[in-house]
């Protein structure tokens, strides 16, 4: 496990360097040590985190047509 000392050091060694195209190249380095993040779609990551009884759906479900209806 790297220790913190070390982080830190890394971190004072950054903020010495003056060249854009050196920055450039440890931001790519940085970026590329991590998976990509899948995207997930909103419906995906919030379905069903309510978590409503039937009744309680039904009533949300009813409470949401009325007031799509009354913006008509």
């Amino acid at each position: 496990m790297i220790s913190e000392a070390r982080k830190l050091q890394l971190i004072a060694e950054l903020l010495k360097i003056d060249n854009d195209a050196l920055l450039e190249k440890v931001e790519a380095l940085i970026k590329g040590a991590y998976a990509p993040t899948k995207k997930v779609k909103l419906s995906e990551k919030y379905g069903g985190a309510l978590k409503l009884t039937d009744k309680e759906y039904e009533s949300l479900h009813q409470q949401l047509a009325e007031m799509r209806n009354e913006w008509e």
